[in-house]
């Protein structure tokens, strides 16, 4: 009889526990800020509804990964590159140059992408020089000196070690070197508003300036100061002259890409991270994925599983109609707060990955860090030390206080100093 009490207590209170799920809010086009903020607060209301869910809204979801946003960035813009580059640079050591060759190629194109969206060229040099060593290997110096060209144009100033390069590469690479910078150089002049962070390739250039570049594709990076930013890769000629003018309209993560599977990438590699950083069992995302369809899906960080995403006309609403999502999606969780596992999915949903101002203002515009400092404060010295001297008595009594006025200070009161904000 105890045991079958314990079983249906148990069970009990298993039924009337909640799961965390993070909101971050909807991807649907068009949403201005105030309504990308009521559409979220609709979600949270939605979830908490259910019973079986407890929402954390997007306010402490940014509280949580407050100064990691920009590893949540480098994970979405550099992550795949930088799995094929390290899969490239296991297959040269191996002597295996033409899938090292492949996966490489794969590594510099997935990094250029990033460059839209990122200050970071390092990964896409490393990948050039390495795939530019694959091609010499495989005989083949006109794709080599073309991927050696395109670092010198990265990075004019770059070297190779001779500690760490054969003499034979070096020669080859100092001659592409050489070659590349004695072109005519082209001049770009950015012109941004005031108050606006530029990078050229992943160099932070202050004011508006004529800058004199080797020929060949540079990444643009413009940042306000609310987060808003435009990209653009710039192809300059020999010799010309090319002005770029960025337009700060709106927090813009990375351009969709143009295929559904494209879309889910990225999404994928976005909400991968975030639940990597947010902290909870679980995260929401959904939103429109087509022209008349919203889609909503749960993701689940300690497996690293999705849910099979459910789907709905649109209907002209979708932030309603991704609302009435919520109570089937609930029922792919387990009383332990686990996902189903006959409702993990393969799937991800192919959202518009820009198309969410809320989550692109968490991760674009950071609020600052305050930082709370715990002072410990105890009674002086002399007062607890003057104790021992009258327990213990005469000279052993004051060596001991001599003693211990070279230790720290026990435990006394506490209190709070906020220091900050930090940028």
């Amino acid at each position: 009889m105890i045991p079958a009490l314990m079983i249906l207590l148990a069970s009990e209170a298993l039924a009337g526990r909640t799961t965390e799920v993070a909101v971050v809010g909807l991807h649907v086009r068009g949403l201005s800020d105030d309504e990308a903020v009521a559409a979220a607060d609709a979600l949270v209301a939605a979830i908490d509804d259910t019973g079986r869910l407890e929402a954390v809204p997007p306010g402490e979801v940014r509280a949580r990964i407050a100064g990691r946003e920009q590893l949540i960035l480098e994970d979405l813009f550099l992550s795949e590159g930088r799995r094929h580059l390290d899969e490239g640079r296991i297959l040269y050591e191996r002597a295996d140059f033409e899938a090292a060759a492949e996966s490489l190629s794969r590594a510099v194109d997935e990094l250029e992408s990033g460059q839209l969206g990122t200050t970071a060229p390092r990964d896409l040099v490393e990948a050039l020089l390495l795939l530019g060593q694959t091609h010499l290997s495989l005989g083949d110096q006109d794709a080599a000196r073309a991927d050696y060209a395109r670092v010198v144009v990265l990075d004019p100033t770059r070297r190779l070690d001779p500690v760490n390069y054969p003499p034979k590469i070096v020669r080859f690479y100092d001659a592409v070197r050489e070659q590349t910078l004695g072109r005519a150089r082209a001049s770009l002049v950015v012109r941004a508003p005031e108050g606006t962070r530029v990078y050229v390739d992943g160099h932070e250039i202050l004011g508006e300036q004529a800058l004199s570049l080797p020929p060949g594709a540079h990444y643009a990076l413009a940042v306000g100061e609310d987060g808003r930013r435009d990209f653009a890769r710039l192809d300059l000629q020999p010799g010309s002259r090319h002005t770029w003018e960025p337009q700060l309209d709106a927090r813009v993560l990375a351009r969709p890409s143009g295929t559904p599977e494209g879309r889910s990438d990225q999404v994928e590699r976005l909400y991968r991270s975030l639940g990597e950083h947010a902290g909870t069992p679980l995260v929401v995302l959904g939103g429109e994925v087509g022209a008349d369809r919203v889609a909503l899906q749960l993701y689940e960080p300690a497996t690293g599983n999705f849910s099979k995403y459910v789907t709905a006309p649109a209907d002209a609403d979708p932030v309603g109609a991704a609302l009435d999502l919520v109570p089937t999606l609930a029922r792919y969780v387990t009383d332990e707060g686990t996902l189903r596992t006959d409702r993990v999915g393969v799937e991800v949903a192919p959202l518009y990955i820009s198309d969410n101002p809320l989550i692109s203002s968490i991760l674009l515009d950071p609020q600052p860090i305050v930082e709370t400092v715990t002072v410990t404060r105890g009674p002086p010295w002399y007062l607890w030390a003057g104790v021992g001297v009258a327990a213990a008595g005469g000279a052993a009594g004051a060596v001991w206080a001599v003693l211990a006025s070279q230790q720290p200070e026990p435990a006394g009161d506490q209190g709070t100093i906020t220091v900050g904000p930090f940028p």
